[in-house]
C-alpha cells in the first residue's frame, strides 16, 4: 500500500486531482521556474528571511542542485531537508526524506528508496537528541525507527532499536 496520498494520517483532498494522485508532493513546494524547494510551512519563511545569504549559498551547492537521480516527485524533499537540516530542524528534515523514500517505493525504486530511509533515520536521531518531537506519543520514535532500519534491510539494528524502545516504554511510559 502506497503512504504518499496521506499527510499526517490524514488525506489531502485537492479539487481537481485524480483518485489515487500523489498528494504528498505538495508538502513540499517547489517553484516551477527556478527549481527552489521549500517545506510550505510559515515559520521557516522568518528563518529564511533573516538567513538570505547562507540559504543562497546552500541552494547553489552541488548537493541541493543533485538530488541523486530520484524519480519527480521525490527529488524535491532531499531539497526541503537540506533547507530543514540547515536550521536545526532535524525531525523535520527525517520527514521529509522519509515522504522521498515513500515516492520512491511508488516508483520501485528501492535502493533509492533504502537510502531515504537510512538517512531518515540518522535525521530523526539527530532530531531526537536534541529533544525535537519526531513522533506522538514521544515513545512511538524507537519503534518508527526499528520500522525504518527494517525496511532498510538492517534487520539487526531493527531488533536492537525496538528492543530498546519496548523497555524504555515499559519502564517510562509511551511519553518518553
Amino acid at each position: 500500500m502506497s503512504n504518499s496520498c496521506w499527510s499526517s494520517g490524514h488525506p489531502i483532498w485537492t479539487p481537481g486531482l485524480p483518485p489515487g494522485a500523489r498528494c504528498v508532493v505538495y508538502e513540499a513546494a517547489r517553484c516551477p521556474q527556478c527549481g527552489f524547494v521549500f517545506p510550505p510551512r510559515p515559520d521557516f519563511a522568518t528563518d529564511f528571511i533573516e538567513d538570505a545569504p547562507a540559504v543562497r549559498e546552500l541552494l547553489d551547492s552541488r548537493v541541493y542542485l543533485d538530488p541523486a537521480g530520484l524519480p519527480q516527485p521525490a527529488e524535491r524533499f532531499p531539497r526541503a531537508a537540506l533547507i530543514a537540516e540547515h536550521y536545526d530542524r532535524h525531525a523535520d528534515a527525517g520527514w521529509a526524506l522519509l515522504r522521498a523514500a515513500w515516492l520512491c517505493d511508488d516508483a520501485s525504486a528501492d535502493d533509492a528508496a533504502m537510502t531515504l530511509r537510512l538517512a531518515a533515520v540518522e535525521r530523526f536521531r539527530a532530531g531526537h537528541e536534541r529533544g525535537q518531537k519526531i513522533v506522538d506519543p514521544a515513545g512511538l520514535t524507537g519503534l518508527l525507527l526499528c520500522d525504518l532500519l527494517r525496511r532498510a534491510g538492517h534487520f539487526s539494528e531493527a531488533l536492537d532499536d525496538c528492543l530498546g524502545a519496548a523497555e524504555r516504554i515499559e519502564r517510562e511510559g509511551w511519553a518518553t
